[in-house]
């Protein structure tokens, strides 16, 4: 038989002949590989595109603050559609020109593996969220499918029938949710007031920054340890009991920017064609970052720069991957993933990693290392170089916008600006945006974020000084907030918003310096983020635009119960104002017994270790069996002041005998610097302290950990020495 001849016959799956076709005709085999193409196509479509379409459609914000355009959205989606079963039939039809009858069963396993699939993302929300269970429970379902699919033509008809599927997703995608307004690239026209006064104006926005990480026991703002905030409050009037009014940056930087009350749109300038930008137009020089949304108009901002197109689209895919694992896999796989809640990219790129020996640190426009080459460190570099353009302003007062990504997780910041590694659980203690009961998991975390808070400090700091040299401050609107705060409470939330975590996620900062204000003032009333946008027109005279629900500041303010969109569910919650301070001075009072010496962080009141002593001084036993070991040995080995990366956070796992709770004491260079607590995480345990960065040194240090019984002490892990 000739090639040409035996060519059809090879690309033949073998599948009897349905009635369809005829009893005992075949249908032609370029018609039949059509026909498998696509099934697969359709059960592709069910398994993994319209999970990930309806994930992504709720959450279109993804790709604004990723930068994404239009087109990129549409080659991704059409590649998502097309590519794998492309490829899926592809490998089918080479198996067909190796080895006849291989197609079929290689055809038959991938409907096997997408029905299984299709089946656990189903099940995923009626049975237990375990691979225990749904694993053998999606292969049993697939493999029952499949064989039903090669003996039932009625069957293969129905998934025939169903070919136009992954059109009606895909321009469901397209065309009728959130993402249209992207793909379609209208931004809106901006509408810009006519501004008589040449003010100058500086908005500065942390991001998940608490009232109460700023706040001493006496309800004031702790300017020992936090000197620049405590600046600002002398000479700025503070809202003490401020509240945002959205538990996330996508709503609640443009309540800010709009004095708009949350809803669920994309922040853009399409959807909200009035902010402050166009408060000002082009009457004011505008300076914005805005690494999250654009509210922005480009005919105001002008273009904002982004990563070449194959590195949005190979950033976004590798993300997307990690975006489908969770929604597919059962919950115990997808909880060793890396989280997807808690930053907008660059979710699988181990961001929380930055070490001294593989990335050599870069330098901010202002001379300040800052090492790494992930999402977060650009971040930093963005800020510091945001800060030291502030320069004295040409014939056009300045509109200085500043969206600060800090003191927002990853947490691996010391006050500094310095950088630590993070290796292993990035949040230990935390599952889905719930901490966990164990007290010690969650003061460490607490620790993390008032490092954090630090460096914030120090950036507001930076910007004070800048804003004095170049002549603005005395004659600026300064306006200082936050979007959100954060709950960092044992069994809480620490980011969607509830009754029970109420004060640290609805309460932030709100100072408000007057052109020429010269003395502090502390208002105790309801003020909301929304006022700001009243409050920046009224000082310079110009009207509120329509739709706002704020209130100007420099006004009595209305009695108004603070109330807060949760994002997860998309309704308000509410609680009294005397309420909401009477719960943020118990959360208050609770963190200041956190720390019984304000000004040293590394030290909490959960610290079983005897932090000062020197190792020769204990009286030191065996381990017996237990044993563990400490991650970033290299790190602690090379250590280098100048690099930007000081490993502080000193992380490891048991490897034998390992149980729970297990109080550990770590020692640093011969002295005891911390202590800590094991705990779990997944099926290990694991250890985590925080040491000063004073008791290390340049080059190699020992760190040895200490498992404490009874007053002795048997190290169970060791690095140098």
């Amino acid at each position: 038989m000739s090639a040409q001849r035996a060519t059809p016959a090879l690309l033949r799956l073998g599948f009897p002949a349905g009635a369809a076709q005829g009893a005992g005709r075949r249908p032609a085999p370029w018609r039949e590989l059509a026909m498998a193409g696509l099934h697969l196509a359709v059960l592709w479509s069910f398994a993994i595109v319209q999970p990930l379409f309806s994930n992504l459609a709720r959450n279109a914000e993804f790709f604004v603050a990723r930068d994404n355009t239009g087109v990129d959205i549409l080659l991704f989606a059409f590649a998502l559609v097309l590519v794998p079963p492309a490829a899926m039939l592809l490998a089918e039809v080479a198996a067909a020109f190796l080895r006849p009858g291989l197609a079929r069963g290689i055809h038959l396993a991938f409907v096997a593996l997408l029905a299984a699939a299709a089946i656990v993302g189903m099940l995923k929300r009626v049975l237990p969220d375990t691979s225990a269970v749904l694993l053998p429970t999606g292969v049993l379902l697939g493999a029952g499918a499949a064989m039903a699919y090669a003996r039932a033509p009625a069957l293969r008809s129905v998934l025939t029938v169903l070919a136009v599927a992954p059109i009606v997703f895909l321009a469901s995608f397209l065309l009728f949710s959130p993402v249209s307004q992207l793909v379609g690239g209208a931004q809106g026209r901006a509408v810009a007031s006519a501004v008589p006064s040449r003010t100058p104006i500086v908005l500065v926005i942390f991001d998940e920054l608490p009232t109460i990480s700023l706040m001493d026991q006496s309800r004031r703002i702790d300017g020992r340890r936090l000197p620049s905030f405590g600046r600002l409050a002398a000479t700025s009037t503070w809202y003490r009991n401020a509240t945002t009014v959205a538990d996330g940056t996508w709503v609640g930087v443009p309540a800010i920017l709009t004095g708009r009350r949350p809803a669920q749109r994309l922040p853009t300038a399409r959807q909200y064609p009035n902010s402050v930008f166009t408060l000002v137009g082009r009457r004011h020089a505008i300076h914005a970052l805005e690494p999250i949304t654009h509210v922005c108009p480009t005919q105001l901002c002008g273009q904002r720069p982004r990563d070449a197109a194959e590195e949005r689209l190979g950033s976004l895919a590798s993300d997307l991957v990690v975006v489908a694992g969770h929604l597919l896999l059962p919950g115990d796989i997808a909880a060793g993933l890396p989280p997807i809640n808690r930053h907008y990219e660059d979710f699988g790129a181990d961001g929380d990693i930055v070490t001294t020996a593989a990335q050599a640190p870069r330098t901010s426009a202002g001379g300040r290392r800052i090492a790494g080459t992930d999402k977060f460190s650009d971040m930093l570099r963005d800020m510091e170089r945001f800060v030291d353009d502030v320069r004295r302003p040409g014939p056009r007062p300045p509109l200085y916008m500043g969206h600060f990504e800090v003191p927002h997780v990853p947490w691996r910041l010391l006050p500094s600006g310095r950088q630590y590694p993070v290796h292993g659980t990035t949040l230990p203690g935390l599952h889905d945006q719930t901490w966990s009961q164990d007290r010690f998991v969650v003061a460490q975390g607490t620790q993390r974020h008032m490092l954090q808070v630090g460096y914030a400090d120090r950036l507001l700091g930076r910007m004070i000084r800048r804003l004095r040299a170049a002549g603005l401050w005395d004659e600026a609107l300064v306006v200082v907030t936050a979007d959100h705060g954060v709950g960092l409470r044992p069994g809480g939330s620490r980011r969607a918003v509830t009754r029970a975590d109420f004060a640290g996620i609805a309460g932030v900062p709100l100072f408000v310096k007057l052109p020429g204000q010269r003395r502090p003032a502390v208002v105790d009333a309801a003020a909301r983020t929304v006022d700001i946008l009243p409050t920046i027109a009224d000082v310079i005279g110009v009207r509120t635009p329509p739709g706002v629900d704020g209130t100007t500041l420099t006004e009595p303010l209305p009695a108004v119960a603070p109330s807060v969109r949760n994002g997860r569910r998309g309704r308000f919650v509410s609680m009294p104002l005397g309420a909401f301070v009477r719960a943020r001075d118990a959360e208050l009072a609770r963190q200041r017994r956190l720390f019984p010496d304000p000004l040293n962080l590394f030290r909490t009141s959960v610290d079983p270790a005897p932090v000062g002593r020197s190792v020769s001084s204990l009286s030191i036993v065996s381990s017996g069996t237990v044993r563990a070991t400490i991650e970033g040995s290299r790190e602690l080995r090379r250590v280098s002041f100048e690099s930007g990366v000081l490993p502080v956070y000193v992380t490891g796992r048991f490897t034998r005998g390992g149980s729970v709770a297990m109080p550990l004491a770590f020692a640093v260079n011969g002295r005891i610097v911390a202590g800590g607590r094991s705990y779990p995480v997944r099926d290990a345990v694991r250890f985590s302290g925080l040491v000063p960065g004073s008791s290390l040194r340049e080059g190699a240090n020992t760190v040895t950990v200490f498992l404490m019984r009874n007053g002795r002490f048997a190290p169970v892990a060791r690095v140098g020495g």
